[in-house]
């Protein structure tokens, strides 16, 4: 299964990564984890980005321009793009 952490969209995506990082480790042949990001948090969203896709091996990154108001073509998301392909991971 597929998920994300609700808080990694609403509230606060280091957060958020963090909680579904603890349902990965509890059950990690049943989950396949997208981090979260808000790509106009630059230092977080890159530093984030190592952290789920560099140390944990996730690879998966799920963007919501709609809801954070910012264009999916913007400037801060093609870095933010950039950094996750870099890692191999598959972008929604």
């Amino acid at each position: 299964m597929v998920i994300s952490h609700i808080n990694s969209i609403y509230y606060d995506f280091i957060e958020g990564n963090s909680s579904l990082k603890k349902a990965v480790d509890r059950y990690p042949d049943r989950i396949i984890p997208f981090f979260g990001i808000h790509p106009r948090y630059w230092d977080s969203a890159f530093d984030e980005i190592k952290r789920c896709a560099g140390d944990w091996g996730w690879n998966g990154l799920k963007l919501h321009p709609e809801f954070h108001v910012y264009p999916a073509n913007c400037q801060s998301v093609l870095r933010v793009v950039d950094a996750a392909q870099a890692y191999k991971c598959r972008v929604m």
